[in-house]
């Protein structure tokens, strides 16, 4: 027969591993939420919604992200239309400048 002192200490074990539980779905939600963006997977856009994307960011005057095909990092900046083929990104502080065709690009996301 166990004593009023273990059916405590039990009690107060199984609270102790109920917080535990708690707390670490707690922890793994909160990084799931707030984890970076640069860790999402984006998928290849449509051309058809490229093309009108980079109208819009061109028309407008936009700092947006491209994500490429080649896996190469993405750069944040403006796009300017060099002819009907070439376009040109320049970053924000102006220090890395890409010359790249419609077909090299995966996604543009709007920053």
């Amino acid at each position: 027969m166990k004593t009023q002192t273990n059916v405590r200490g039990e009690k107060m074990q199984n609270q102790k591993s109920n917080l535990a539980n708690i707390t670490q779905f707690a922890q793994q939600q909160y990084q799931k939420l707030f984890s970076p963006i640069n860790n999402i997977e984006f998928k290849q856009m449509p051309l058809f919604q490229i093309e009108l994307f980079l109208q819009q960011t061109i028309h407008d005057q936009l700092i947006v992200q491209l994500d490429f095909k080649d896996q190469s990092n993405p750069i944040i900046g403006q796009i300017f239309k060099l002819n009907q083929e070439r376009y040109l990104i320049t970053t924000q502080n102006k220090k890395i400048n890409k010359l790249l065709f419609i077909n090299e690009i995966k996604a543009i996301h709007q920053i």
